[in-house]
């Protein structure tokens, strides 16, 4: 690893991917620093590659308070071994891979580490974007998922470096599994066969039939392709036959009850199995970016244990490398457009899922409501446009070196529909679709929010959270809240990057009525999100500080 850090001057040669083929690029550049974190990958002299892990290492330099980060440094978040591979699926085509890796100890054991501030585990990405020009298509979602209360991937982004090349800019990435700070359900242990134990948590995904899976014997609404369920976390050889059994019965008796006539009956109806407001705030996000694959791959869900609530939620999000109109292939499908929902187009290939819900006009008053609460903050134009230009101006220095690396501005790599003559332009063209899709989405989600009855009990119904007041404001405001359930109440403050930045209310409170002051001494002027969590209810709002 020493090596790594022995010259300030690192020599690229560069690639670049046209139509799968491969043309060098006889060039050099200087490597000094960057404001972004450096990982630095020493194989000592192994390939890494997509079938199987090598074990290699591996040191992260990033230092404290925004100082820039050089090749010379010492490292400060890991300096150790890890296991690696080439991960992903059409994107290990390109000369740019993607890569997943897993923290180890001296003997080889799992190393739960916080890499890049990030919460401590040890199953992470290296995420390439290649076909994304703008390395914005997979944060945008996974920022207002996080941000309407809905666990998605949190990121960083830095910079690799494999055996003293330059690799280019890199978002490293959580990967989905079961953890108090990832997919906060149950664990499930082999021996778990009896009684609550063998209800959850079950972390299953819809993908590409490459892992051990099963289709659920009901013939699908629209079309003829069944979706494939796989075990994901824990994957099917962890599983003990019995648990294998009850999942697979809990998926049938969910499908089975989404095709029959009454699947809309509030008690003995799809709300009987399913957490119908993950599944609406699964549907806004998919069908916000659009991407060709929602709904049937990449396509996540967990089941709580019954002591937990036992309901199947949707989530967490994965892989929008091709939303937000990237992808340009699709004849019959033209996700390019700003118009027409993806569950119509996709309930014809696998899932029907959010197709049928939309039949139910309770269901769609549910996505009204929700619409109209976080289109006016977490979800507006200007909070999106807002997010998008700090990012950009995050990566600027390190995605010019980058496409320094990887010469593919203006040019075609699969399988991009708009092909920007700058970044620039590949920016104002994400712009300008998201706007138009933000706009056609606010005319066609035509559900009456005023009318919706509610599943078994009345919880959401009187859970609410009412806008800070006064707002703007300064130096300080009262939140108001309620719940008519007791439990465990967290009141949270992020700023615009989804970064908590205060922590109001974290306790066990019983049913009722209760405000707080927030006093804003510490921060500076700015629009923030204030979230309230009770159980799996949860609400947010916006409010700016005007100093």
């Amino acid at each position: 690893m020493k090596s790594l850090q022995k010259s300030l001057i690192v020599f690229f040669s560069y690639l670049i991917l046209l139509n799968a083929e491969t043309v060098a690029q006889p060039d050099s550049v200087i490597f000094t620093s960057s404001n972004l974190p450096l990982v630095l990958i020493d194989t000592e002299g192994q390939t890494i590659h997509n079938s199987y892990r090598i074990v290699v290492n591996m040191g992260i330099i990033n230092n404290p308070n925004g100082q820039r980060n050089y090749l010379s440094d010492p490292f400060t978040d890991y300096n150790g071994k890890i296991s690696i591979e080439i991960r992903g699926s059409s994107s290990t085509m390109f000369d740019k891979k993607p890569y997943g890796f897993e923290t180890q100890d001296s003997a080889g054991n799992n190393l739960n580490v916080s890499l890049m501030s990030l919460p401590k585990e040890n199953d992470w990405v290296l995420y390439a974007s290649y076909s994304d020009k703008t390395f914005l298509r997979n944060e945008i979602p996974y920022y207002l998922s996080r941000s309407i209360g809905r666990y998605a991937s949190r990121t960083a982004y830095c910079e690799l470096f494999i055996n003293g090349s330059y690799r280019g800019l890199y978002v490293l990435m959580e990967k989905i599994k079961q953890d108090k700070n990832r997919v906060d359900i149950a664990k499930l242990n082999p021996q778990d066969t009896t009684g609550s134990e063998l209800t959850g948590g079950y972390i299953l995904k819809i993908d590409k039939p490459y892992d051990v899976g099963w289709q659920v014997n009901v013939n699908p609404l629209y079309g003829f392709d069944k979706a494939y369920y796989q075990y994901h976390d824990p994957d099917s050889a962890e599983l003990a036959p019995k648990q294998r059994a009850y999942i697979k019965d809990f998926m049938f008796k969910v499908e089975s009850t989404l095709v029959s006539s009454n699947y809309r009956d509030t008690v003995n109806g799809y709300s009987k199995y399913i957490d119908v407001q993950s599944f609406v705030d699964y549907f806004l996000i998919s069908e916000l970016v659009k991407s060709v694959d929602a709904y049937r791959f990449s396509f996540y869900m967990y089941k709580e244990k019954d002591s937990d609530g036992g309901k199947l939620c949707l989530g967490p999000i994965w892989d929008y490398d091709l939303a937000f109109a990237n992808y340009g292939e699709g004849a019959w499908e033209q996700p390019w457009l700003t118009s027409e929902w993806i569950a119509d187009i996709t309930a014809w290939k696998r899932t029907y899922f959010m197709k049928r819900l939309m039949s139910d006009p309770n269901f769609k008053n549910k996505v009204k409501e929700r619409w109209i609460e976080i289109r006016s903050s977490i979800f507006s134009t200007s909070n999106i446009t807002s997010y998008m230009d700090q990012t950009v101006s995050r990566i600027s220095e390190a995605r010019i070196r980058n496409f320094i690396k990887w010469p593919i501005i203006g040019i075609y790599v699969w399988p991009n529909y708009y092909i920007g003559a700058t970044y620039e332009d590949e920016i104002t063209f994400l712009k300008g679709w998201i706007i138009q899709r933000l706009n056609w989405m606010d005319i066609e989600l035509t559900g009456n929010p005023l009318i919706v009855e509610e599943e078994n009990d009345n919880v959401l119904k009187s859970f609410n959270l009412d806008q800070n007041y006064p707002n703007p404001f300064n130096p300080s405001t009262k939140i108001s809240w309620q719940s008519t359930v007791s439990g465990r109440q967290t009141l949270k403050v992020y700023d615009l990057l989804g970064t908590e930045i205060a922590s109001l209310v974290d306790e066990f409170k019983p049913a009722g009525k209760y405000n707080v002051q927030f006093n804003s001494n510490n921060f500076s002027s700015g629009i923030y999100f204030y979230k309230l969590q009770v159980g799996q209810y949860s609400k947010t709002k916006k409010m700016v500080l005007i100093k």
